[in-house]
């Protein structure tokens, strides 16, 4: 097989139609091949030697100038009188007029009998620093962590009498572009494209983790692509998972089962995962400073009375994230129950009878309990595990598989430090987060990880939908 590179052919702009023939001397020429459709048009890409700049390729000598847009609309015209194949770079800082903000840019070619052409559009922050909002001291001894770059001085309160929360993070990126959606009868809290910092010591233990909406540039960043995160907590009718108000969670039932439920729903669709509840995880730190989760909103555990709550029960709310204070359930940025109700089952992570290794994937279509096919992390289950509910003294990253964090340290059984959460010892494959009606809040929350056998089910284990088209 013999690869060409089109844009080597100089190709003139707009909508091409290829085919080929095989020639030789002393053979009759072949038939013409099958025809593909190709657009020729200009490239634009960061400039990766500055961040208010860009750089256009493929450019054509018969194109007597490029315009240039800037979140839809022509900004300007910058002149080219250079070969077929060239480059050139933009600088905005040489550009009248430039917003600020975020700008979505493209570019066309210009000249006489040059076709339509459009080029790949790119993203760029132009003036003020990029916002980036984060937390440092992952791995201390203090539950409280201290906040960083942007959201030094930011703040979020809970009005322990309404349940109602202040949160200065509302307003800004990521919450600030997150929407609530309806799809197919099921409410989701659709989340942006994002960018995170992750920030690690020489153990691979995390220290610091930040969000932007564009990638840094400094430290170590990860893109997290959209997704929609089921608003409710998981009930079932007819044979699929659902996000929808005013009805009994499901429970009694195995991850397994969750799994096809939730894939019952079509195309995208799975139950919650490891990677997407990372990353909520890390959202939840860089807004509330703390790793004590208990000491925000514990939400519904055994303080409040051995027996669950329909879902619904934080429709009431004002504000996007506060607790009923009858119920005791929470809601944080419209997800109802993002702990406590019901412990929820997580797919992509098992681990092996009698083994420490921790086996994960971020592909849904490897989501089973078996570790077949999926990646060994670069750390371990915790040496120094005991049957007890210790307490999570660090998080592990692996940079091979991002966001697929498990604990890499544990402490004693004094829940006022670290991660204040438990991880008891097992050796089981299922894992299963959070909070239920009748878990005791002293070591149970948002960093609460355990494992279960496969065919494990109960009243309180619960489960919540996922999609990503």
């Amino acid at each position: 097989m013999s690869t060409l590179d089109l844009l080597s052919l100089h190709l003139p702009y707009g909508d091409r139609t290829i085919k080929v023939k095989a020639k030789a001397s002393g053979y009759t020429d072949s038939e013409y091949s099958n025809t593909v459709q190709y657009h020729s048009a200009p490239i634009i890409a960061k400039d990766t030697n500055s961040t208010t700049a860009f750089v256009i390729s493929n450019l054509r000598a018969a194109v007597t100038s490029y315009e240039i847009y800037i979140n839809g609309t022509l900004h300007t015209t910058v002149p080219y009188s250079g070969a077929d194949g060239g480059s050139m770079t933009v600088e905005l800082d040489d550009l009248t007029d430039v917003p600020e903000g975020s700008l979505a840019i493209t570019v066309k070619g210009a000249g006489q009998d040059v076709e339509a052409n459009c080029s790949n559009s790119i993203s760029i922050w132009y003036g003020t620093a990029v916002p980036i909002y984060g937390v440092s001291g992952l791995y201390q001894s203090s539950p409280t962590l201290t906040r960083t770059d942007t959201a030094v001085g930011m703040s979020a309160v809970v009005n322990s009498s309404t349940g109602a929360v202040s949160s200065d993070f509302d307003s800004v990126f990521p919450w600030s572009e997150a929407t609530v959606e309806t799809i197919n009868g099921n409410k989701f809290l659709h989340m942006p494209d994002m960018w995170f910092r992750v920030g690690k010591d020489a153990s691979n233990r995390i220290t610091d983790v930040a969000v932007s909406k564009f990638e840094g540039s400094d430290g170590d960043w990860y893109k997290v692509d959209s997704f929609y995160y089921s608003c409710y907590g998981g009930s079932v009718s007819n044979s699929k998972l659902a996000s929808v108000s005013g009805v009994a969670r499901q429970g009694n039932t195995t991850r397994a089962q969750f799994r096809t439920y939730a894939a019952a729903n079509g195309s995208g669709y799975h139950q919650l995962d490891l990677y997407h509840h990372t990353v909520m995880k890390f959202l939840w730190l860089i807004e509330w400073a703390t790793k004590d989760s208990a000491s925000v909103m514990p939400g519904k555990t055994s303080a409040t009375g051995q027996s669950p709550c329909n879902t619904g029960g934080t429709d009431s709310l004002s504000t996007p994230s506060g607790f009923n204070t009858t119920t005791q359930q929470m809601r944080w940025h419209y997800i109802e129950d993002f702990v406590g109700n019901y412990l929820e089952f997580v797919d992509g992570a098992t681990g092996t009878s009698g083994g420490t290794a921790y086996y994960v994937t971020a592909d849904p279509s490897k989501f089973s309990d078996s570790a077949t096919g999926m990646n060994t992390l670069a750390y371990s289950y915790p040496s120094n595990a005991s049957s007890s509910n210790r307490c999570v003294k660090a998080l592990g990253w692996d940079a091979n598989n991002p966001f697929l964090v498990q604990p890499k340290e544990q402490e004693g059984t004094d829940y006022t430090v670290y991660f204040c959460d438990a991880n008891p010892a097992s050796n089981n494959v299922v894992l299963y987060v959070g909070a239920s009606y009748n878990s005791a809040s002293a070591y149970c929350g948002v960093f609460y990880f355990i494992r279960g056998n496969a065919s494990y089910s109960n009243a309180n284990y619960g489960a919540r939908l996922l999609y990503k088209p």
